[in-house]
């Protein structure tokens, strides 16, 4: 019973009521490892290796059948599309100064739907 009137009067003790701070992902304080590995590896090493996968994939493909090697060609040319189009809209401009705010506005009103 005293439990009850301490919560109804508000008295649980010394806890002092901090605001919440939580980490999005623009703060992150480490990089994955899978991407550290991938940044410390010479690119043109990196991309001699991913050619000869290729190839042994491709040789593997068509002495068991020519329609993998076309999966695997359409996979690739889809892989190369989906680069080009990150690179442009990565090179877009954010927009007018009005736009950017209304960004930030949103942003933060969705964080404090998250709190």
């Amino acid at each position: 019973m005293m439990i009850d009137d301490d919560m109804e009067a508000g008295s649980l003790g010394p806890y002092h009521d901090r605001p919440r701070t939580f980490r999005n992902m623009r703060t992150k304080p480490y990089t994955p490892l899978i991407f550290r590995i991938l940044l410390g590896i010479n690119v043109c090493v990196l991309f001699i290796l991913l050619l000869l996968g290729f190839g042994a994939t491709f040789y593997m493909g068509a002495s068991t059948s020519p329609i993998i090697v076309i999966v695997i060609s359409i996979r690739i040319l889809s892989f190369l599309v989906s680069i080009y189009l990150i690179k442009w809209v990565l090179a877009k401009d954010e927009g007018p100064l009005e736009m950017v705010q209304g960004m930030i506005v949103t942003e933060r009103w969705l964080s404090n739907l998250k709190e």
